[in-house]
């Protein structure tokens, strides 16, 4: 079963060199790799929306069903969106 989003997320990250860049997540490991390279919400790890991005995304990685992968998706749009 495929990993991928059925719409990407546009998120605001920092770039390589620092300056802010526009990352698309496309996928799980995409979102997952946001969280943990590029630091997509690194000052709001306590907050609800951060936790429950990442416990959506770990659980789509482990069960890639369709439910799932759609929950990872509007979770992470959540943290992209946070605060509203």
């Amino acid at each position: 079963m495929s990993l991928t989003f059925t719409e990407p997320v546009i998120a605001r990250v920092h770039g390589p060199d620092g300056e802010p860049a526009l990352l698309e997540i496309r996928n799980i490991r995409d979102g997952l790799a946001a969280i943990n390279r590029h630091d997509l919400g690194c000052g709001q790890c306590s907050t609800t929306e951060w936790q429950r991005a990442v416990d959506r995304l770990v659980k789509a990685a482990l069960d890639p069903s369709s439910a799932c992968i759609e929950e990872a998706r509007q979770a992470l749009l959540e943290l992209v969106n946070w605060p509203p």
